[in-house]
């Protein structure tokens, strides 16, 4: 392989996960917004800098809870 078919793998691995939290995070605060009202910005915040892994969780709490601080209680 190439160092040019090597940077372009990498390259289109990067740009597929940057696209698929963007989209999440997208997701999961229309979805919130939607279900609590508009989001405050500590909460806007708290997204943004949350892994892939908590924005999964986030987005699986938030069709149980009944409160925005239940979506992101750490138990």
């Amino acid at each position: 392989m190439t160092i040019y078919e090597q940077a372009f793998q990498e390259g289109y691995r990067e740009g597929r996960e940057e696209g698929y939290r963007e989209g999440a995070l997208e997701f999961l605060t229309e979805l919130l917004a939607m279900k609590f009202g508009k989001l405050p910005p500590a909460c806007m915040a708290r997204l943004q800098a949350a892994s892939n892994e908590e924005l999964f969780r986030y987005s699986e709490r938030s069709l149980t809870a009944d409160t925005l601080e239940a979506v992101f209680d750490p138990t």
